[in-house]
């Protein structure tokens, strides 16, 4: 009778505790605060509105009910208390002014972690805490200064070529084609080249082992079932990272290419009299930070470093590139007087310098960065990004407790109609210089904003410029009977068309 009570007592001790931490303690979080939030289900809390109508549109729901009060409102992922802010000013200050108590983005899940571990990868630069994120930034900024940038243009040019000649019997067939995936093909031979110097023809065919591996890397697969799970159910990360992990072929990808990466790290440490290669992976290898305060420490990347920022380029470089390239072809095909005033641009700066470089043209040509401007703020490349909380502070009338997860919706900041006139409407000219000065700053982010945004954003820009130009001089994009109209798309951690993107392409040149 005795142990019957105290395991009654036990088990009621226990409830007890279960339901402090997961039902009632979660959602007392923000409510001395005033913040609105949309109805919880204790334990689950916002999850069953995310599955229903996916992440993004259910934030953009909540936005335009809860977010009347300084345009903050409170959400609840399982237990997990999120803050979603919308306010520019409020932002500016948690990005930019007030960085240092908002350095760390969101944890990294256990799931991914469980790979890594087994793929013997380091954490990535995404995920990195404070002082490993400073220490590992400084060092790696200067890889993408103008001058280094314009050093690894050939790699992005000898593809863009065989871009123009695969455009070319696209045009000859005068049938549609799927132009999200050959965007991809396009992005992936680019990083493997810049990246690693990996000479593959992806756009004709070719591969080797890091390109099985990368692009199994990108493939739909158990991984991102799971990844989605843990993602709206963070607690279960650590289980299904533990059981799951070493079974996936994600795994073995991850493993594979960090095999081949650190192979030619040692090889061209055995060969460095006589070293030639010009890509970011020798440049990480040269890298040293200079100074002492920003950097304390070691003032060089270790291999693992190398290897696991080197990925984290192929990761974050290729898919958001490839995304960029597809919407912006897909508005010029359903905007043909902003694809003409385009096309006119580029062939009006090629009269007047008819020896200029692509990395050249593609950097003095205004209309263009206005067109993957507008592009960009449509169709985000980055649907959301998260700061954490270091210490309680108050902007703006909105208290933000330590520990509290900041979400910043960009895509949504991207369309509200308190900033953006018609939204919905591509329209480049809002990005000219007189139209551009009355939009906050706060209100276009597609690399993030602030000392954390994407190290990568000019890689991707010189890109998609280089490609654009190469293209355009010589076709044209036009919808056909199969352009899905209005696009569908995925919304996740990035943006891509559901369906692909069929367009026909046009020559230009008569």
């Amino acid at each position: 009778m005795f142990f019957a009570y105290l395991g009654g007592i036990v088990f009621l001790i226990i409830s007890f505790l279960f339901w402090y931490k997961f039902i009632y303690s979660p959602y007392q979080f923000f409510k001395k605060f005033g913040l609105h939030s949309p109805p919880t289900v204790p334990f689950f809390g916002n999850i069953f509105d995310i599955f229903k109508l996916g992440s993004i549109y259910a934030l953009e729901k909540w936005s335009i009910k809860y977010a009347s009060i300084n345009y903050a409102y409170r959400y609840y992922i399982g237990a997990q208390p999120y803050l979603a802010v919308l306010d520019p000013d409020i932002l500016k200050e948690i990005m930019i002014k007030k960085f240092d108590n908002f350095t760390e983005r969101k944890k990294d899940f256990g799931f991914m972690t469980e790979i890594r571990k087994k793929a013997n990868i380091n954490s990535m630069l995404l995920f990195m805490n404070k002082q490993d994120w400073k220490r590992t930034r400084a060092i790696i900024t200067p890889t993408f200064s103008t001058k280094k940038l314009k050093m690894i243009s050939p790699h992005i040019e000898r593809s863009c070529d065989t871009l123009v000649e695969i455009f070319s019997d696209i045009s000859r067939k005068n049938n549609s084609a799927e132009l999200w995936r050959i965007f991809g093909q396009f992005s992936m031979e680019v990083i493997l080249a810049t990246a690693f110097g990996c000479q593959v023809n992806i756009l004709k065919g070719e591969e080797n082992s890091l390109t099985e591996a990368a692009i199994g890397i990108f493939t739909p697969n158990l991984y991102n079932l799971l990844s989605e799970l843990c993602t709206q159910i963070p607690f279960s990360a650590k289980f299904f990272g533990l059981f799951f992990a070493k079974r996936l072929k994600l795994t073995q990808h991850h493993s594979t290419a960090r095999n081949f990466i650190f192979q030619v790290i040692n090889q061209r440490r055995l060969q460095s009299y006589n070293n030639t290669n010009v890509d970011f992976l020798q440049l990480l290898m040269e890298a040293k930070a200079e100074d002492d305060q920003i950097c304390p420490g070691s003032k060089q990347l270790t291999d693992e470093e190398i290897i696991s920022v080197s990925l984290f380029f192929l990761l974050a470089g290729y898919e958001t590139t490839s995304n960029l390239l597809g919407f912006t072809a897909y508005l010029l095909a359903m905007n043909p007087d902003k694809q003409d005033k385009l096309t006119q641009e580029i062939n009006n700066y090629y009269q007047c310098n008819k020896d200029s470089s692509l990395y050249d043209a593609a950097h003095s040509i205004e209309y263009l960065d206005r067109v993957i401007n507008e592009s960009q703020r449509i169709y985000a490349p980055g649907s959301m990004t998260f700061r954490e909380c270091e210490n309680t502070c108050t902007i703006n009338g909105v208290t933000i407790p330590a520990g509290c997860t900041v979400m910043i919706p960009i895509q949504i900041l991207h369309r509200l109609v308190e900033h953006w006139e018609q939204p919905e409407i591509f329209r480049p000219e809002r990005f000219s210089p007189h139209e551009k000065e009355s939009h906050h700053p706060m209100c276009f982010m597609p690399f993030g904003a602030g000392p954390r945004n994407c190290i990568g954003m000019k890689l991707a820009l010189m890109e998609a410029k280089m490609c654009l130009t190469s293209l355009m001089r010589k076709y044209k994009f036009e919808r056909a009977p199969d352009t899905q109209v209005p696009l569908k798309t995925r919304i996740g951690i990035t943006q891509s068309p559901v369906n692909g993107i069929f367009l026909r392409v046009l020559s230009n040149v008569f």
